[in-house]
């Protein structure tokens, strides 16, 4: 899944919001008024992987701010962490 989401088109960039999602998700724990950093190692993971699956600019910044909304809707349907 995470050599196809480096690929061209929606479905790659779905497939890698939803990466990125996961990996905002083990990187932040975040609340209704607070945001604080899990791990620095997690943090680090979360910069190595956006590098790995970046593209232009405009699509980069789609690919975090969909893997943010992605990261919220799997905190509300799963409330605990399985990872």
């Amino acid at each position: 899944m995470c050599w196809y989401a480096k690929g061209t088109g929606w479905i790659a960039l779905l497939l890698s919001s939803g990466v990125t999602g996961i990996l905002l998700n083990c990187a932040f724990s975040y609340g209704m008024f607070y945001v604080d950093i899990s791990s620095g190692l997690e943090l680090l993971m979360l910069v190595i992987g956006v590098i790995a699956l970046r593209r232009s600019t405009k699509e980069t910044a789609g690919m975090i701010g969909a893997g943010a909304v992605f990261a919220i809707i799997m905190k509300a349907v799963i409330p605990f962490r399985i990872w």
